[in-house]
């Protein structure tokens, strides 16, 4: 087997190869030197046919292609890149973000990403914590004060966290609205949130600290990529990129940024 990393990494070694143990890895780039197979399975909707695709494929015009002019193509899987098979995945078809419409896949600045508009498009995913490190690469698209990111079902009170403008657990809100208003339309940002159930939680914007939260719950689960109507439905947003580390990344933090925006030029 042969491996091979693409777009602007190439000749180094990928995100994943410097800062492994990922609990889940998602984006439409490889995240590894060593990763070939594909990052994403598509739904195009003349005839619900589905296809894989690699991180090549997706920018190359492979991907176009298949969908086909005045087509529009969903994403069905969004294959977990760090070895721990925890694929994001959505089998309704009214619920699925779209990846390509009109037969042109989506971008920001040249990059593909998933838009995730409406009041229910998400994906599902299974993955439960303690202490934590989130990386996301992320674009508002319509304004409200709460922008989702990662959702778990569950009430909205209550003592507790929702980090990364918002990861639900049902237990509580990790809340960064006041820096939320400074947040622009389509504006493409690198947030990131890391937590210890000792010191509590730090979100980060762009690589600088926005807010901080005392506590956390000792343990709590993530269950969804997207907006499930909960608590504003039509939150919308795109998405191109998700790591999620179930371990404090804190000495990590602004290497991995680095890398994240060594590709994707946000800041």
């Amino acid at each position: 087997m042969s491996w091979i990393i693409t777009g602007k990494e190439a000749g180094s070694l990928g995100l994943l190869d410097q800062y492994g143990g990922a609990a889940a890895a998602y984006s439409l780039r490889n995240l590894s030197l060593y990763h070939t197979d594909p990052v994403v399975r598509v739904r195009r909707d003349n005839d619900n046919a589905e296809q894989d695709f690699t991180a090549a494929e997706v920018s190359d015009g492979t991907l176009a292609a298949w969908v086909g002019a005045g087509n529009n193509g969903f994403v069905r899987t969004w294959y977990d890149q760090s070895g721990s098979n925890k694929n994001a995945h959505q089998t309704t078809t009214s619920d699925q973000p779209m990846l390509v419409q009109n037969g042109a896949v989506l971008t920001k600045n040249g990059d593909p990403n998933i838009n995730f508009t409406g009041s229910q498009r998400f994906l599902d995913i299974s993955i439960s914590y303690a202490d934590y490190g989130i990386f996301a690469v992320y674009e508002p698209i319509t304004l409200y004060l709460d922008f989702n990111i990662f959702i778990s079902p569950g009430g909205t009170s209550g003592a507790g966290v929702r980090p990364t403008l918002k990861l639900y657990d049902g237990n509580g809100v990790f809340n960064a609205n006041a820096a939320d208003n400074t947040v622009a339309l389509e504006e493409r940002l690198l947030f990131t949130s890391i937590a210890t159930t000792s010191y509590g939680g730090n979100l980060y914007k762009n690589g600088s600290l926005i807010s901080t939260q005392a506590g956390i719950p000792a343990s709590a689960s993530v269950l969804v990529i997207g907006d499930r109507g909960n608590p504003l439905p039509g939150d919308s947003c795109s998405i191109s990129e998700l790591i999620f580390y179930t371990a404090d990344q804190s000495a990590n933090r602004a290497a991995i940024e680095a890398n994240i925006n060594a590709h994707y030029s946000i800041f």
